[in-house]
């Protein structure tokens, strides 16, 4: 029979494995943990920078049938309107690749590149520095200038609300309702003004994604999805929207 210490001290080296281990576990996870973080970081400072290159200017009008004498604080009497000017020159020395500026006042607005796949900017920002964020991409397969009859952009649904993250919101009845405009302001000086119409789920290799090539002018409307993954890894979220006007 063993001396009981030595059953103790047996007991307790199996303990100190097993903490060792659990140490490993935990460091690892931290690393891990922090590098997420510092990319979230990264990625937000530079589409921060890149704000910088659109001017956003806010002009109040009254409508036509405003009744005078309205009370300052009357907000129902006054209506926003804004001129946006994106400064496409210096967007595209920073990357050639960038094709446009999407904007959903109050939601979201991020530049829009183009790769030669749909793989690239899945984990490249605009710079083309590699992150998890990535970037907002347009189809590969759709032309630059967003002519052909549906158009296709992709973002990830980060965990930091970044991205096409809030996406989601659009499940909601009363967001929705409420943020049913989208801009897409183009190199050539052109606005495309688009309605969002639809919000859904829609399997990964779902027939939403097949592209039919072909200019507006032959096809009926113009289309845009935008498509960002969900909690399930086979199930898209998705809205789209349709071209309800377009100015020079």
């Amino acid at each position: 029979m063993l001396p009981l210490f030595y059953v103790g001290g047996k007991q307790m080296k199996k303990e100190y494995f097993l903490l060792g281990i659990l140490s490993v576990i935990l460091l690892a996870a931290g690393v891990w943990i922090y590098q997420i973080i510092s990319e979230y970081q990264k990625a937000e400072r530079e589409y921060e920078q890149l704000q910088e290159y659109v001017k956003v200017e806010k002009n109040t009008r009254d409508p036509e049938n405003t009744k005078p004498n309205v009370a300052e604080d009357d907000k129902e009497g006054e209506k926003q309107e804004e001129t946006v000017t994106v400064d496409f020159a210096a967007l595209q020395e920073i990357n050639p690749d960038v094709v446009a500026w999407i904007r959903i006042p109050g939601v979201l607005e991020y530049p829009v590149v183009r790769g030669g796949d749909n793989s690239y900017y899945l984990n490249h920002t605009v710079q083309k520095t590699y992150n998890i964020a990535g970037s907002i991409f347009l189809d590969y397969r759709n032309e630059r200038d967003f002519s052909d009859s549906k158009n296709i952009i992709y973002g990830h649904n980060m965990k930091d609300g970044s991205m096409f993250h809030v996406l989601r919101n659009y499940q909601d009845i009363d967001f929705f309702q409420k943020h049913t405009d989208m801009e897409v302001y183009l190199p050539d000086g052109r606005t495309l003004n688009y309605q969002i119409t639809t919000c859904e789920q829609v399997s990964a290799d779902s027939e939403i994604y097949q592209i039919e090539r072909g200019y507006v002018e032959d096809n009926k409307g113009n289309e845009i999805i935008l498509s960002t993954c969900s909690a399930k890894a086979n199930v898209r979220i998705i809205i789209k929207a349709y071209l309800k006007e377009k100015t020079s």
